[in-house]
């Protein structure tokens, strides 16, 4: 969802940056939205930080309908 927001080019480019500053060390969920924010461009961390914050897993709802290949 974030990556399609922001752009596939820029997220990618903001995980290789957090991934090349962080190689074989700790950082923080702040670290890592610091480097998709300044691939971004935009002010994406507060939403982002939301999402990760959040206890759970989400809760997906499927439902199955036919239908003819006639379309109204």
């Amino acid at each position: 969802m974030f990556e399609t927001w922001i752009g596939t080019d820029s997220f990618r480019a903001g995980i290789q940056r957090y991934l090349a500053k962080h190689a074989w060390g700790n950082a923080t969920v702040d670290e890592f939205l610091g480097a998709i924010h300044a691939a971004a461009g935009r002010a994406a961390a507060p939403a982002f930080k939301s999402f990760l914050d959040q206890t759970g897993v989400p809760l997906v709802t499927v439902e199955l309908s036919a239908f003819s290949s006639t379309f109204h």
